[in-house]
């Protein structure tokens, strides 16, 4: 015999992880088919909303799992028990028209909680999903482009002359251009990259350009450093070699430690040694910048591939 549901019992079987939470009521009242047994058969159709908490730790090679809670909202499992079918939870006619997600695996167990007030158990029935991205948005030259601007100009700074405030410049600017993004990320909520692994991608690239233009404050006065004090011969030696010349460092034509040509209005031509070790510091200096643009130049490769 059919029967309408307003007509007979039903369970008040809810969708625990709904927000909010829904009774399975659908708003197309099927009917329901009971047998001489005394089994009822309903199947109503509905539509299904659940929350599911995403991690993007993994983006964009993530893999999901998203649970959905069935259970009832008044009764405990003595009155109202719920099983699973022996057939289980049957995916032979699922169709998948989600163009970001597809289903690796699927599973239903039961669950049965107890809590302090009650000493009935209260089952619940949990399907298990776990999704895997097929494939992300592409965020764009919007979003990556002004970034890799300021990686750009960050790693220029190491190959201007180590005496040169241009580099504050260029470090000034990086640091103004992912100041904009960082804002423009929080203002536009619906980009297609989600907005915290973009800020937090931007705000590493801040602390990294921050951190080359104190190790550039550090270079730059470095090869500011004149007078008696000298750097290590050993240093200059190799770095006037086939080292600075694997480096890229423009040697100095002169000797070191050259002996100037002074003149006297009162007195005659004489040669007095004057030891100006500016040369080498400068050749110090544009060494650590060589050095600093491979160190940057390798962090920023693993920055961006984490």
């Amino acid at each position: 015999m059919h029967f309408t549901i307003d007509e007979i019992w039903h369970p008040d079987i809810s969708v625990y992880s709904s927000i909010p939470v829904t009774e399975l009521a659908p708003t197309f009242q099927t009917n329901a088919l009971s047998f001489n047994s005394g089994m009822v058969l309903w199947v109503p159709p509905a539509t299904i909303y659940s929350f599911c908490k995403i991690d993007y730790n993994d983006y964009p090679n993530d893999i999901q799992e998203c649970n959905i809670t069935f259970g009832s909202w008044t009764h405990h499992g003595l009155a109202l028990d719920l099983e699973i079918l022996d057939s289980g939870l049957s995916m032979e006619n699922f169709h998948n028209s989600n163009p970001e997600w597809f289903v690796i695996n699927a599973s239903v167990h039961r669950r049965i909680q107890y809590y302090d007030c009650c000493l009935e158990p209260y089952p619940s029935i949990v399907t298990t999903f776990k999704l895997k991205r097929k494939h992300y948005s592409d965020p764009g030259l919007i979003i990556w482009g002004p970034s890799l601007i300021a990686i750009f100009f960050t790693l220029i700074m190491f190959w201007l002359p180590s005496n040169s405030l241009h580099k504050f410049i260029l470090g000034c600017t990086s640091l103004m251009v992912l100041t904009v993004m960082l804002l423009y990320v929080g203002e536009t909520r619906s980009s297609s990259v989600p907005s915290v692994l973009t800020a937090r991608s931007i705000h590493s690239t801040m602390f990294i350009v921050a951190s080359a233009m104190l190790m550039e404050i550090i270079i730059v006065n470095l090869g500011r450093i004149a007078g008696t004090f000298r750097p290590p011969t050993i240093l200059t030696y190799w770095l006037s070699g086939m080292i600075g010349k694997i480096m890229l460092i423009c040697i100095p034509k002169k000797r070191f430690g050259f002996v100037h040509k002074m003149e006297d209005t009162q007195d005659n031509e004489e040669e007095l040694p004057s030891e100006d070790y500016r040369e080498e510091w400068l050749l110090v200096a544009t060494a650590l910048d060589r050095i600093c643009f491979v160190i940057y130049l390798l962090v920023f490769i693993v920055q961006k591939n984490a």
